[in-house]
């Protein structure tokens, strides 16, 4: 069924919940969210349960502009959550389920948090538990829902806060991106634009909370009265569970991070894909290699779309194709509002053919800066002083780019101290800094490797008198769970190059080896994974450093050595003799459920 003629034309500049309360008044009984083994809750039962989320929120002395921290597993709940406190006006910081007690008096100080939402323990599903950022705990109850018109009254877009994001900070303390509701708008009104869908369509919401491509997972659809399918937390690693979800006749779009996407082709056989029109990637750069997989892999119908940009603004550019020459897939050009600029070491935009960094202007829908700073003392955010950028609203992307003849900008690569680990922003010099504030630690070099299995770790090396086990227990009050290490390994003394220089090289490829040539076959497959080696025996993959993309590839290595089907969550959750067992003839799963 295709939208009620006029809402179309209607749909900008009326904000996201006006667009959402629409489609309650119009097709309540449509289902808003689902999962694969379940029929979900109606655009009735949604408003609803976002009622009575507003109501524990402000019976709990929340009011507009009070930052909440949000930690609720992938669910149902969680997407009520959100529209409850977007309703509020309450700027919503993602965090960990798991997240402790003392980063979230971090939480607290630096981005001024007034309380953390959490999911509550009792049978009612739309219950939620509110604790102080000082974890002094307080119970929410709800009250009578609200008619279910008029859901969202008086919603404007505007510069207001929605969301505030973590990422590196040059102290060692993450920073905040603020994200305004007016950014929040235009990006999903532009992706509805390039992804029309309409009712009786499907997306699947699969992307962590902490990762932005989370909002358009789950408002894109709602603006538009499709329906979100949510994947259960864990089960977006599981390629076959996946597979599931968008083998159904009304999945319309889907989102990969390149390196899952890879993953996934090398898991799953190729299929129909009945429903599928748009599949598009974000997060990182995207290689030709995967790009050829996916065309094999994915019927002719099904458009691909490489989508780059940041945080702190949206997607900038945009690329559809399915061929491609260069290493890696072009990121387009400019998109919405934004225009994006290849500019030289002197702030001048370089010429056709010339590479130069990457800078994103616009009058509208760029972060308004950091928490706790401005945009004058952000220096990605500072335009120049003179010259054809100055006064400028604009942000420096740090990544570096090119632009050809036919005005398409294409990918040379990011500067030395800004990584992407997994499809995260990561500024290796903050991890390093907050290592050095560590009792004991003399020195710290921090750096993402990529493993045999194709995923990536963030790995910190430290000097000093210390016990490694202390230095992540220390840095967990830190950091934001992203920002950590996955491992950190003790050296005695760096290597160096000829030149003097620490040899990081050196030190990525000893981790990368892991525990080198050996006789024990169970021991390299858990290296590969990219667990330790040195990891007691009774410590789970997960637990010794193991990735979801490296127990994906230990699965395929399981399935083609021994014949043996293992699901991924299994891979994670087991030691390394317990691996022993599987390659030499113990028990595993007899088949990998897919739901």
């Amino acid at each position: 069924m295709g939208e009620p003629a006029g809402v179309a034309a209607e749909t900008h500049p009326r904000s996201i919940l006006e667009r959402i309360d629409y489609w309650i008044g119009v097709r309540p009984g449509s289902v808003a969210l689902r999962t694969l083994s379940d029929t979900g809750i109606t655009y009735a039962e949604l408003a609803q349960g976002v009622a009575q989320v507003e109501d524990a929120l402000r019976g709990a002395g929340l009011r507009p502009g009070n930052t909440v921290a949000i930690g609720i597993p992938r669910s149902h709940l969680l997407c009520l959550t959100v529209l409850a406190a977007l309703s509020c006006r309450l700027p919503i910081v993602p965090i960990s389920p798991q997240t402790s007690d003392e980063l979230l008096e971090n939480l607290g100080r630096m981005l001024n948090v007034r309380a953390a939402v959490f999911a509550g323990s009792g049978a009612d599903p739309f219950d939620i538990r509110i604790a102080s950022p000082s974890a002094a705990e307080r119970g929410a109850t709800a009250s009578e829902p609200a008619p279910l018109a008029g859901r969202f009254p008086g919603q404007h877009v505007d510069e207001a806060i929605a969301f505030i994001y973590h990422t590196s900070g040059s102290t060692g303390q993450p920073k905040g991106v603020a994200v305004s509701h007016e950014s929040l708008d235009a990006r999903v009104h532009e992706l509805q634009s390039r992804f029309p869908m309409v009712p009786g369509d499907a997306v699947p919401l699969k992307c962590q909370f902490t990762f932005d491509v989370f909002l358009w997972e789950l408002l894109g659809p709602l603006v538009a009265g499709a329906t979100v399918d949510v994947v259960p937390p864990g089960r977006e690693s599981d390629p076959r569970y996946l597979a599931s979800v968008l083998e159904q006749e009304d999945i319309r779009a889907v989102h990969f991070v390149p390196t899952m996407l890879d993953q996934y082709l090398l898991s799953v056989p190729s299929a129909r894909y009945p429903g599928l029109r748009w599949l598009c990637t974000s997060g990182e750069a995207m290689r030709r290699q995967t790009l050829r997989r996916l065309d094999s892999h994915f019927p002719a119908s099904v458009e691909y779309h490489n989508l780059y940009g940041q945080t702190e603004t949206s997607e900038v550019l945009g690329w559809s194709g399915r061929t491609c020459e260069e290493l890696f897939v072009p990121l387009g050009r400019p998109m919405g509002a934004y225009d994006v600029v290849v500019v030289d070491e002197e702030g001048n935009a370089a010429p056709v053919g010339a590479t130069g960094e990457l800078w994103i202007l616009a009058d509208t829908g760029i972060s308004p800066g950091y928490v706790g700073t401005s945009m004058r003392t952000s220096p990605a955010h500072q335009s120049p002083e003179s010259g054809e950028f100055a006064s400028r609203r604009l942000y420096r992307s740090g990544d570096f780019g090119v632009r050809d003849a036919a005005g398409v900008i294409h990918f040379r690569g990011r500067r030395d101290d800004q990584r992407k680990c997994n499809g995260i922003r990561v500024d290796l010099n903050s991890v390093d800094e907050a290592l050095l504030q560590s009792e004991g630690v003399r020195d710290a070099l921090t750096d993402v490797i990529t493993l045999p299995s194709g995923s990536q770790q963030l790995v910190s090396w430290v000097l000093g008198d210390v016990d490694v086990t202390d230095v992540g227990r220390a840095i967990a009050g830190r950091l934001p769970e992203h920002l950590r290490p996955s491992r950190i390994v003790l050296v005695d003394e760096w290597p160096r190059t000829s030149s003097g220089k620490r040899d990081r090289a050196s030190l990525v490829s000893s981790v990368i080896v892991g525990a080198g040539p050996t006789d024990d076959e169970a021991l390299e497959w858990w290296c590969m994974a990219g667990a330790d080696p040195a990891a007691p025996n009774g410590m789970t993959l997960r637990e010794a450093g193991g990735t979801s993309l490296g127990a994906l590839a230990l699965c395929r290595v399981l399935a083609e050595r021994s014949g043996r089907t293992v699901p991924p969550h299994e891979c994670l959750d087991a030691t390394l003799p317990r691996l022993r067992e599987w390659i030499t003839g113990g028990h595993a799963s007899e088949q990998c459920p897919a739901q």
